[in-house]
């Protein structure tokens, strides 16, 4: 096989142009007007040759990168914890599935301080490495983000949106109807002091959503906030439920006979350090959750609401596609549905 192949000896042993192997090759999935047969022509000769495209001239010849940029926050814990985060991988696997047959790669940036206050995220559409970017775990704060609408640079948010008025779109679960039917379970099981366990010092939208459907389910059964709900601190991870559970002493200074956390995987901390500790769940104390993979492995079967994060990532990825050929975006918010999914710990 010799060496160094080019797009042309590509074209000569399909019998088509350079340029026709340049566009297949930069578009895998047929919008250009290159009929099925010489398509695969030109993949089977590809094959043959062991090709390799050269990266700087596809980007020269279609002024694309070929690549988005997953924006993610630095979180004050360590950066390893961001990757136990499983609501994360499976966002990525969507985007990931979506995007790699348009010939795209995922690129994870973090916003860290030099992101900002250097404005790397302005310089890498100005450098043209990237073709857009998703942006997870925005913090309401972000209002930096308002500027990549302004220079109409293609952008989606995922899962929380920052307060700067930028018209992306954004695509999460709907976590107030997460919340809500949560809380309504509680409530039909007989529970009227819950524990919300959640993180008091949530910087995105979420706290908000999440509190507004417990008020939704409150309302409806003529309860109030402050006779129903005892606000408890504890983050998402299942080493944070963990943590809380140790420390959590049933019927204390104030008792409560249920507990509701944001996360599965704190859930699931909370029960494993209970069963360790001989607190019977759900006698003693039940346990629920609003926002688990539609697919959990734990053993206990937590009461949980279950978001399809796959077609989250996939759904924003395939506006991004679009965005990143057009130029416009519509700028809605897409809430997916949530599921219910009774278990055993209420």
């Amino acid at each position: 096989m010799p060496e160094n192949v080019n797009m042309r000896d590509v074209a000569r042993a399909a019998g088509v142009s350079p340029g026709t192997v340049s566009r297949v090759l930069s578009n895998r999935m047929g919008r250009t007007r290159v009929s099925v047969a010489t398509r695969q022509k030109i993949l089977d000769a590809v094959r043959t040759l062991d090709y390799v495209p050269n990266i700087n001239a596809r980007r020269l010849f279609s002024n694309r990168s070929g690549v988005f940029g997953l924006v993610l926050p630095r979180f004050d814990f360590p950066m390893r914890r961001m990757f136990e985060d499983q609501h994360l991988m499976r966002i990525l696997a969507g985007i990931e599935e979506t995007i790699s047959p348009e010939g795209y790669r995922v690129l994870l940036i973090f916003a860290d301080r030099d992101f900002v206050s250097g404005k790397e995220y302005l310089n890498i559409f100005r450098s043209k490495q990237l073709d857009g970017v998703f942006i997870w775990g925005a913090a309401s704060a972000d209002r930096f983000y308002a500027e990549l609408g302004e220079h109409g640079y293609p952008h989606v948010f995922i899962t929380t949106r920052p307060d700067c008025g930028d018209p992306a779109a954004c695509f999460r679960g709907n976590y107030t109807e997460a919340s809500r039917l949560a809380v309504e379970h509680l409530l039909e099981k007989g529970h009227r002091r819950i524990g919300w366990c959640a993180n008091g010092d949530d910087v995105t939208s979420l706290q908000g959503e999440l509190d507004l459907g417990i008020r939704q389910a409150l309302n409806a059964n003529n309860l109030g906030w402050d006779e129903t709900i005892v606000p408890m601190r504890c983050n998402y991870l299942y080493s944070h439920g963990c943590e809380f559970a140790e420390a959590f002493a049933p019927g204390g200074a104030s008792p409560v006979s249920a507990l509701l956390f944001v996360s599965h995987d704190s859930a699931r901390g909370c029960c494993d350090v209970f069963s360790s500790r001989g607190i019977r769940i759900p006698e003693e104390c039940a346990v629920a959750c609003c926002d688990s993979l539609v697919e959990e492995k734990s053993i206990l079967k937590i009461t949980r609401v279950a978001m399809d994060d796959f077609e989250i990532g996939a759904a924003a990825a395939r506006r991004l596609l679009k965005t990143a050929d057009s130029g416009t975006d519509s700028g809605d918010e897409e809430k997916l549905p949530v599921i219910f999914v009774p278990g055993e710990t209420t």
